[in-house]
């Protein structure tokens, strides 16, 4: 089951200033997506000081949401890091270059999952307070706002338990596409039934368009009779998130194949030249091999299987401080923290997975160079939280 990206706030929080810290990212109000998993990023700076600010008697820090007309009420949502995560070592430049920040909030879609009253979007207020350890009966207020939870419409609709939803409408909420039939070797004309990697395509059938002489041309298709049209989760410039993934189910280049849009943001669908990467090897088993002979019952498959599993093994590292991993490590497991992890050399097709332990202290991910989902870092916050990170040769993104 893939890890989708979080969408990433980021607050600098100032109690003197009387004002609501705005989202450094969007340079805006906190905006998050309903059911969606989200990452509070904070960074504290009393009296607009450069240096790192000293937090050494904080002893709990807490994020809160509730609804906007009852703000002395029970929150909805309630988050806490304890003093032993929090990065005290934090200055103004490193919270400018989004190296750092004094911690990290993990929001689930459980947690965003808010009654929004019928409405596309609802207001709540939000609240990052503090306990120290010369006050723990006090409440410190390091910063407050408002935070926007929108409703995307009925692709971002949680299904009811036994219904089966349209995979394109579930895939515009994600950036893992829906399948395709097939996709393209070469330009091809958007028009008309015809033959793509040795499959004759028809009308209504889904198509990833990635070789055309005209770039923007490029994107997921559905073949027409006539003209073509882009698919409904592709025919917008929301749609076309950096690093979505698009499988291919047929052909004789490009069966069973995954690509990858490598275009970074800010992508305007019809101008932006998209470059889709093959991130897997198709067209059959690879180096996995075959099962072959006779499967004659449900146990005779689960022992073809484990025999299979068994050859299969990842390269395994446990990190216990601050880290660089090799090209060779491809499983880590960090444990205690705080501490930053640094990932290998980025080489198009390059898979990592980071595995946090128990307790709350932070493991920062750090690229060698480039960016992860386009930020600067990747926090894990929660005990055993994992991340699976691929890279396009020049940046690292989530699974």
């Amino acid at each position: 089951m893939p890890t989708f990206p979080r969408e990433i706030i980021r607050l600098r929080l100032d109690p003197a200033k009387q004002t609501q810290p705005n989202d450094l990212i969007a340079g805006a109000t906190p905006d998050i997506w309903r059911a969606k998993d989200a990452q509070i990023q904070w960074g504290l700076f009393f009296k607009n000081t450069t240096a790192p600010t000293d937090i050494s008697n904080l002893v709990e820090v807490f994020f809160e949401i509730k609804n906007s007309g009852d703000r002395d009420g029970a929150p909805l949502v309630t988050k806490s890091i304890l003093a032993a995560a929090l990065d005290a070592t934090l200055d103004e430049a490193t919270w400018a270059d989004g190296s750092k920040q004094h911690g990290a909030f993990a929001l689930t879609y459980a947690d965003t999952a808010l009654a929004l009253d019928g409405e596309d979007k609802k207001t709540f207020w939000w609240v990052i307070w503090a306990r120290t350890n010369d006050s723990p009966e006090r409440r410190l207020v390091l910063g407050a706002g408002n935070i926007s939870v929108s409703e995307s419409g009925a692709a971002d609709a949680i299904p009811d338990a036994g219904t089966t939803p349209n995979p394109e409408v579930l895939s515009e909420r994600f950036s893992f596409k829906a399948p395709v039939r097939v996709a393209t070797t070469a330009n091809i004309t958007l028009s008309g039934a015809q033959t793509i990697d040795g499959v004759s395509v028809i009308a209504g059938e889904r198509v990833l368009v990635k070789n055309q002489s005209t770039g923007s041309q490029n994107g997921i298709y559905v073949c027409g009779a006539s003209a073509w049209a882009r698919a409904t989760d592709f025919d917008e410039s929301a749609d076309a998130k950096p690093a979505s993934v698009i499988p291919v189910e047929e052909g004789s280049t490009n069966a069973d194949k995954l690509f990858i849009l490598s275009t970074n943001k800010t992508i305007v669908l019809g101008t932006t030249a998209l470059n889709f990467v093959e991130i897997s090897g198709g067209g059959g088993g690879g180096a996995w091999g075959s099962i072959t002979g006779t499967l004659s019952a449900q146990t005779d498959l689960q022992t073809a299987l484990d025999a299979k599993a068994e050859k299969v093994s990842l390269p395994f590292a446990t990190k216990t401080t601050t880290a660089t991993l090799s090209s060779t490590e491809v499983v880590a497991l960090c444990t205690g923290g705080p501490y930053n992890v640094t990932l290998p050399a980025q080489s198009a097709g390059r898979r990592v997975y980071v595995k946090k332990g128990s307790g709350a202290s932070a493991i920062t991910i750090l690229p060698a160079s480039g960016t992860i989902d386009g930020a600067a870092s990747y926090i894990l916050s929660i005990a055993y939280e994992s991340v699976e990170l691929i890279s396009d040769g020049t940046n690292w993104f989530t699974l």
